[in-house]
């Protein structure tokens, strides 16, 4: 197994572990010198997930069992955690679609609520701590989750407007169009400002409580940004969700334990 790395790790505020783990292409690369041969491809490959306890890797020879280490951050005080700019700051974040809507959100907040990121005062596991010119707070506090969000908006009508195809995961193929857009850009929304679109489809057999009386749906999501004062001020990035089609599914032949899910 000297092949390739046993660990990967990085920094992310999308986890509230340090978390490490094994791509794709590792774990290909492990159960391939496992077996003794090359002919695994990854299309040939299952994983099932087991909560926090590892996964099952199933493969046309055999199932495997890996499992997981919890780790923490290295306390060595030469340790400087890897940075990455995003606008006129620098942030502790390793996450590609973080990093990409933190630098749209930072744009976003300096446009639409007059606050200028000025200085980096550091990260918990979820969230960065963000000083703001516009601001009286000694720093604001900006999500992961809500950062890596934002990379799916778009300020185009035009990307959301129109049709839109549905397959799902049972072979059904479902047809819809979205007319109209209730907010746009710049306007109020929910004590916040509409700041772009995304069009999302919820299958119900495909949901944690997998569902066989639910309906596919089709939804508009309306991106907002607002200050929200907690017991400290974050910079929150939520959504207001619209259904603007929905359909009976055809497939309801299906078992949730025994599926892809």
């Amino acid at each position: 197994m000297d092949d390739f790395p046993t660990y990967v790790g990085m920094i992310t505020t999308l986890s509230s572990g340090y978390g490490l783990g094994i791509n794709s292409w590792l774990v290909e690369m492990a159960v391939r010198f496992a077996t003794g041969g090359g002919r695994y491809s990854a299309d040939d490959l299952t994983l099932i997930a087991c909560g926090v306890e590892g996964f099952v890797l199933r493969a046309p020879d055999g199932d495997f069992l890996f499992t997981t280490k919890t780790v923490h951050e290295p306390d060595h005080d030469d340790y400087e955690p890897p940075r990455a700019d995003v606008g006129p700051i620098s942030i502790e974040e390793e996450t590609e679609h973080v990093i990409e809507g933190m630098t749209t959100l930072l744009a976003d907040a300096e446009t639409y609520l007059d606050l200028r990121a000025t200085s980096y005062e550091g990260r918990s596991s979820t969230s960065h701590r963000i000083a703001f010119e516009g601001s009286d707070e000694q720093y604001i506090r900006v999500s992961g989750t809500d950062a890596g969000s934002y990379s799916r908006i778009t300020t185009e009508p035009a990307d959301v407007l129109g049709d839109h195809e549905i397959d799902t995961a049972h072979g059904e193929h479902y047809e819809c169009s979205l007319d109209e857009l209730e907010y746009e850009v710049g306007e109020d929304l929910r004590d916040g400002i509409c700041v772009g679109y995304s069009v999302a489809f919820h299958d119900p057999r495909e949901s944690r409580r997998a569902s066989m009386s639910g309906r596919v749906k089709a939804r508009i999501n309306y991106h907002y940004l607002r200050l929200r004062d907690t017991t400290v001020t974050e910079l929150d990035a939520g959504t207001s969700t619209e259904t603007f089609a929905e359909f009976e599914p055809e497939n309801k032949d299906y078992n949730p334990i025994g599926s892809h899910l």
